[in-house]
């Protein structure tokens, strides 16, 4: 009998084939998850470089700075700020090209493989991002309050900054815009129409004591108008033709004017005279040239009591197609989106004389202060319904505006959804960028 040796006890032992042969067959399925784990992270990856890079193209196109190292830098710290996954894969600067209003962007990333290091060492991916910033196509007019409470809490100097920030976010920066076009209306108790505009007017203010200066010189008509009877306070109807010379006649709470023995006297100042409580700036009607607007702004002068259905009528004349102002497009245009942004710091008020004579007129339907106001409120709520039922689209912003009223009452005008702002002073350059952004119709085209 043949003892069986050790080399014939090894050869005949299959168990350790076994461990081999699973061994083997392991390989191609831990390579498999480590693919998958690998693709996984560059998905990721590629996600993220989309989301962040559309985020910093949005900035870039909302920018009212046009230097193109201030643009670059907006875009890299904007990537930087929404790019969350440094610890997979750290990506490359972000680029962009900007040529006729469309912003094209790039970022890349690369990733180090794991398991797929043996066939790789680093997978590359990219993202693509196009923003067509569209300023064309608009018509905006701006009704802001210069009343005396704007020269409080910096507020008009904050209105201000804030509206200039508008106008280069509208016009890019450029001096001129070719499909965009921009009017302002500043208004307290009346509006300024412009001492020019005597056609506008009914009689001639020419028929009118002015009074003298103190330095004997005849003084003349300031430009601000009376409000029309209703309901041509409430509508752009111009048939009723003109309106009247805004003139404060001398009265015991105005007295510039005295006639003793015949002989007149004029005691006409910063605070008394004919023309007290004129808005001193006049209504810039639509224009796509950017300095007389920005040169506008800067004339703004708090001043005067409130009635802020007199600023959004004139608003509303002013983005009309039909007279006193005709720059405006048709309502059915298909070429031009018609914006009207009203802000205000305060609530309609009633005092000693206004667009509406002296309350002892009753030239709202009362001689009581109280109903006086509640016709204002009621008179803007219908104004504010018929310029949506053009197809107006109505911004309001109620600056530290107390009164639960006029809130409400600002909230209604607005179009909705989220176009009524409620702000400080400071959230106005904020607010005003939102605007901007909104009426400049930015969007992501790839």
């Amino acid at each position: 009998m043949i003892r069986p040796t050790i080399f014939n006890r090894v050869s005949s032992d299959r168990r350790g084939a076994i461990a081999v042969v699973f061994a083997l067959a392991a390989i191609p399925m831990i390579l498999a998850a480590g693919v998958a784990t690998d693709l996984g992270r560059a998905y990721l990856v590629k996600a993220e470089l989309h989301r962040a890079l559309d985020a910093a193209t949005l900035a870039v196109g909302t920018s009212t700075d046009t230097t193109p190292s201030v643009l670059t830098s907006v875009l890299i710290q904007t990537f930087n700020n929404n790019y969350h996954l440094s610890n997979i894969a750290t990506p490359s600067a972000p680029t962009m090209v900007i040529s006729n209003n469309i912003i094209d962007s790039n970022v890349s990333a690369t990733i180090p493989m794991m398991l797929m290091a043996m066939v790789t060492p680093s997978l590359t991916v990219a993202a693509h991002s196009q923003i067509n910033k569209q300023t064309s196509g608009i018509e905006l007019v701006l009704a802001l309050d210069t009343t005396g409470s704007m020269a409080d809490n910096n507020k008009m100097v904050e209105l201000k900054s804030a509206a200039h920030s508008l106008l280069s976010t509208i016009f890019g920066g450029q001096s001129s815009a070719q499909f965009a076009y921009v009017g302002i209306v500043p208004f307290s108790d009346t509006v300024n129409v412009g001492v020019a505009n005597t056609s506008y007017v009914s009689p001639a203010p020419s028929t009118y004591d002015w009074g003298k200066d103190s330095h004997n010189q005849p003084l003349n008509w300031g430009g601000c108008v009376m409000a029309p009877a209703s309901p041509y306070d409430q509508t752009d109807d111009f048939t009723h033709g003109s309106w009247a010379p805004y003139y404060w006649p001398s009265s015991s709470s105005n007295l510039w004017k005295s006639v003793k023995k015949g002989v007149t006297t004029y005691n006409i100042t910063s605070s008394v005279g004919p023309n007290i409580g004129c808005v001193g700036q006049a209504i810039t009607p639509l224009t796509n040239q950017r300095a007389p607007l920005d040169s506008a702004v800067d004339a703004l002068t708090p001043n005067g009591s409130t009635h802020i259905n007199v600023g959004m009528a004139w608003a509303w004349y002013t983005i009309s197609p039909v007279a006193p102002f005709t720059q405006g497009a048709p309502y059915n245009s298909t070429l031009y989106k018609k914006y009207v942004v009203l802000m205000t710091d305060g609530e309609n008020t009633f005092q000693t004389f206004s667009a509406y004579g002296n309350l002892s007129d009753g030239k709202l339907g009362t001689t009581n202060a109280t109903t006086a106001v509640t016709q204002l409120n009621n008179r803007l709520k219908t104004v504010c319904d018929n310029m949506k039922a053009t197809g107006i689209t109505i911004f309001t912003i109620a600056l530290e505006v107390t009164s639960q009223t006029s809130k409400d009452l600002l909230a209604y005008c607005a179009t909705p959804p989220g176009r009524y702002f409620d702000a400080q002073a400071t959230d106005l350059q904020p607010v005003f960028t939102s605007i901007g952004g909104q009426i400049s119709k930015l969007r992501i085209s790839q």
